[in-house]
């Protein structure tokens, strides 16, 4: 198999418990490594972000580090061992968060006021709708609901509201700490759960930048006020995650796969990360082997131009963590070698230009990222080498999906990490040039160093006239190995 393009996140946790075992991990084939800050101490998540550095010098790869908030998550409170079991057709109480174990009639929950959200016949969900309740009546002890559907309810689970919207901050106090928390550690990217508006982004972007940071915002498509402002959220965001756990709650299940269809199109023609998330490969989590369908959905995401696959509870709590891993690099290889017929990442060609350039990078950056494309299918190129910057041209070329890799050669760390996310790019750290020339013998060394090129290969390289100046990229030049 050959070299895969689409790239792999996957979540630390207990199943990664020692600096070796997330090195492990890793090594297996993850580019972006997520911390998930509604579970666990910082204390932990600190030891699993130095372990995540420790291993990107000894494979001498970017990995990058996601830290993802927990945002505004309704979720319901703490259980004796083994949680409770609510019964169908019974009646429980939902109830304000004391600290106190819940117990088969009342369910602690973490919004204090829930109360002033719902009326008689609303729907509760709990545990991505696992467990369904009905509210019948609202009373001085709580919301009384009947139990629709019935299961075991364990500590912290996710309680969802598909009928009501949530008038919450989109950034808590623990938010605002974890955050504080993130920067000091040095996070790639920062997750905003629940994103429901483009102010929401706003008011992370402003806080990143009161703390110093240049991480890159993943908007998170969870909730169905999201889904009316898209365009505004991904314009606003540098990347997008289709979050299908807590959406496919908030809305018919039956309707997810069209908008992971419609959210991949829409940011991948504009020249951003996209990732798709949750369920991917379950079963894994207690199996060593995925069902059938779990390979399929993999395969679809990538057939549908998504940026990066993400492994959640599979490489966090499963038994199989670096099975997992490796088991989605085989079904991503797999898949992007069998690309159908008419393959393009916004359902057209290249010269769609309504759509491919509206972007927010200058029409020259664009227009060069296409011709690349075009030019390196033409002469049948080993590779196109992008030296960058910002990584800004890097992820232009990497819009149009070509079939070969994209070398992004940065003198910048961050970037070098941040475009560990970007699809079939394999960036390359090298040192500042003092001329065209020279940035470009650079560049092209380096794709013989990561293997991307070999002697006697053509390599179509972009570059600007103007060295080590952003958003110059004017010119196309094809090399010989």
């Amino acid at each position: 198999m050959g070299r895969r393009l689409t790239k792999i996140v996957a979540t630390l946790g207990p199943a990664t418990p020692s600096a070796e075992a997330v090195e492990q991990l890793l090594a297996a084939g993850v580019d972006v490594a997520r911390v998930n800050m509604s579970h666990g101490r910082r204390e932990e998540h600190a030891l699993r972000i130095a372990a995540v550095r420790r291993a990107e010098a000894h494979l001498a790869r970017p990995i990058a580090v996601l830290q993802d908030l927990a945002g505004p998550k309704v979720r319901v409170g703490r259980f004796p061992p083994g949680g409770v079991t609510l019964l169908t057709g019974f009646d429980v109480t939902l109830v304000p968060d004391s600290g106190a174990f819940g117990d088969t009639d009342h369910i602690p929950v973490s919004l204090p006021n829930l109360a002033r959200y719902l009326e008689p016949e609303a729907l509760v969900l709990i545990d991505d709708g696992r467990v369904r309740l009905r509210v019948n009546a609202i009373t001085a002890e709580g919301v009384v609901c009947a139990v629709e559907e019935g299961g075991v309810v364990t500590d912290r689970k996710g309680l969802n509201l598909p009928d009501v919207s949530l008038d919450l901050p989109p950034l808590g106090q623990k938010d605002l700490e974890d955050l504080a928390f993130g920067v000091a550690q040095g996070v790639d990217f920062v997750g905003l759960s629940f994103v429901r508006s483009p102010g929401d982004i706003d008011l992370l972007r402003y806080h990143l930048g009161r703390l110093g940071s240049t991480a890159r915002i993943v908007a998170k498509i969870e909730k169905h006020e999201a889904l009316d402002h898209i365009d505004d959220i991904i314009a606003q965001a540098d990347a997008v995650m289709v979050a299908r756990g807590d959406l496919g709650v908030e809305i018919v299940p039956e309707l997810v796969p069209r908008w992971q269809k419609q959210i991949i199109r829409k940011t991948v023609a504009v020249g951003k990360e996209v990732i798709t998330a949750t369920q991917m490969l379950e079963s894994m989590i207690t199996n060593p082997v995925p069902t059938r369908a779990e390979a399929s959905d993999v395969a679809n995401a990538v057939w549908d131009g998504t940026s990066a696959v993400m492994l959640s509870g599979e490489t966090a709590s499963g038994t199989y963590p670096v099975q997992a891993v490796t088991t989605m690099s085989r079904i991503v290889v797999a898949a992007e070698e069998d690309r159908p017929e008419g393959y393009a990442p916004w359902g057209g060609d290249t010269r769609r230009a309504g759509e491919c350039r509206a972007g927010s990078s200058p029409a020259v950056s664009q227009a060069i990222a296409e011709a690349a494309c075009e030019l390196a299918a033409d002469l049948g190129a080993a590779a196109i080498v992008t030296p960058t910057q910002t990584g800004a041209t890097a992820r232009q070329v990497a819009r149009f999906h070509p079939a070969i890799h994209v070398l992004a050669a940065t003198p910048s760390r961050e970037v070098w990490r941040h475009l560990a996310l970007t699809h079939g790019v394999t960036p390359a750290l090298v040192h500042e040039a003092e001329d065209t020339d020279a940035t470009i013998g650079l560049a092209v060394e380096a794709g013989v160093a990561h293997g991307v090129a070999m002697p006697g290969d053509l390599l179509v390289v972009t570059c600007g006239a103007s060295v080590n100046a952003p958003g110059t990229t004017n010119l196309i030049k094809v090399e010989r190995v």
